[in-house]
């Protein structure tokens, strides 16, 4: 049963272009390999196998099946741990086999207890010290030591938990439900003969860490930004998938639109009511259909797809780790190149928040991409406050004298009615 998983965790880390091992100076791949051969091993213990053996034996009779499994007092990720005690696991990986099915939370304490699996007790304790040696309270220099420590420790949790789940779905007895999103590289080919200048200058400017660009509306900054990502994956290999991050749901949509008819690659979607716009009208078709769907909108939650577009408000709460999907999100995140649009639109308390989205960029060696029609010289201060120097707005001044509208007639009134026609 493992084998379907280690090698769907093969696939995943090959295609991580980021050199993990360089970052955190440990051996990312191996301590997958690790978590993922041993994740499962406390399905071994007697109460599992018996509640399992009594599921089976519901299915072959044709009776609904799962009841055991749900009702027995134990959780196998913890007797996974207490089996292999004597393995002397890494802290990542015990982390990651404790982890793998998302109950390695506050919320599921009750669940490490003595009473459950011996050694439960002792094991939450050690995990509770790591996260206080990971993320204590912080000062203002050690928010970037925190993010390096929880990039370490995230990694090998996420890829554990995708490929658990994903190989769980393809060993569904049912053939409808098998179905998971495919992993596919970012793919993005120029369609116009020649590059205007807002797009010469993307590319021009790739090689700095954090570009900010000022161009007018229509002047082409949407393909200026798939072509700077381009050269940030292709080239540069400092990212394996491009992140959107919009102000609003509406101008998400908007994008994400708009990019899928220029890119090869999939183009994701999330926010608030992304289902509602982008998956439910498909998944009211049928059962498959709907977890099809669910599947899809998953991935684009987590930064899966290959360019992602979502409101800045999902990376920013993403940053809080409050939730078990937070750190999948964080971590591929990391392994992103990040264009943020529109980038004048936000108020002071969100402009407060992306400095500090900002400054996890740059630690975890996230090219960034801020653009908009109306960037002013006033914003560089933020810019700087997050750690990035000589820091400078690249404009396009090409488009600025092209005649956008004109008045075509002059009408004198008193009163409103008498424009009526024209309102």
């Amino acid at each position: 049963m493992l084998k379907p998983k280690q090698n769907i965790l093969l696939t995943l880390i090959h295609l991580l272009l980021k050199n993990t091992e360089s970052f955190t100076g440990k051996d990312f791949k191996k301590r997958v390999k690790i978590a993922g051969k041993f994740h499962d091993e406390g399905k071994k213990d007697e109460r599992w196998q018996k509640a399992c053996q009594e599921d089976y034996e519901r299915f072959q009779r044709g009776e609904k099946y799962g009841s055991s499994l749900t009702k027995v007092k134990m959780r196998h990720e913890i007797a996974s741990l207490t089996l292999l005690k004597h393995k002397n696991f890494s802290e990542p990986v015990k982390v990651a086999i404790a982890a793998h099915h998302g109950k390695l939370s506050h919320k599921h304490s009750s669940r490490w207890s003595d009473n459950e699996v011996r050694g439960a007790a002792e094991l939450w304790e050690m995990f509770q010290q790591i996260s206080e040696n990971a993320f204590p309270i912080l000062s203002s220099n050690q928010f970037e030591s925190a993010l390096k420590k929880h990039y370490e420790f995230a990694g090998v949790r996420a890829y554990v938990q995708l490929a658990d789940h994903r190989a769980s779905i393809k060993e569904n007895i049912d053939p409808r439900f098998q179905f998971v999103p495919s992993i596919t590289p970012f793919k993005y080919e120029f369609p116009y003969t020649q590059k205007r200048p807002v797009q010469e200058i993307a590319e021009k400017y790739a090689d700095d860490m954090l570009l900010l660009l000022r161009a007018p509306t229509g002047a082409g900054k949407t393909d200026a930004a798939l072509l700077w990502a381009k050269k940030q994956i292709e080239e540069l290999k400092r990212a394996d998938r491009l992140v959107i991050a919009m102000p609003t749901r509406f101008t998400s949509n908007a994008l994400a639109l708009n990019v899928s008819e220029r890119s090869i690659a999939e183009t994701g979607l999330y926010h608030s009511s992304a289902w509602y716009v982008r998956h439910q009208e498909i998944a009211s078709l049928s059962e498959e259909d709907e977890h099809k769907e669910r599947l899809i909108h998953e991935f684009a939650r987590f930064l899966e797809t290959p360019i992602t577009v979502c409101t800045i408000d999902h990376l920013l709460t993403a940053l809080t780790l409050s939730r078990e999907d937070h750190h999948t999100i964080v971590f591929n995140f990391a392994h992103s190149c990040l264009v943020i649009d529109e980038a004048d639109f936000y108020d002071d308390f969100t402009q407060a928040n992306i400095q500090k989205l900002l400054i996890a960029a740059r630690t975890l060696e996230v090219p960034v991409m801020v653009m908009s029609a109306s960037l002013p010289d006033a914003s560089l201060k933020l810019y700087e406050d997050a750690g990035y120097s000589n820091v400078t707005i690249r404009e396009d001044i090409s488009d600025l004298s092209r005649q956008r509208c004109k008045v075509a007639s002059i009408k004198e009134y008193s009163e409103l009615d008498e424009i009526s026609d024209i309102l």
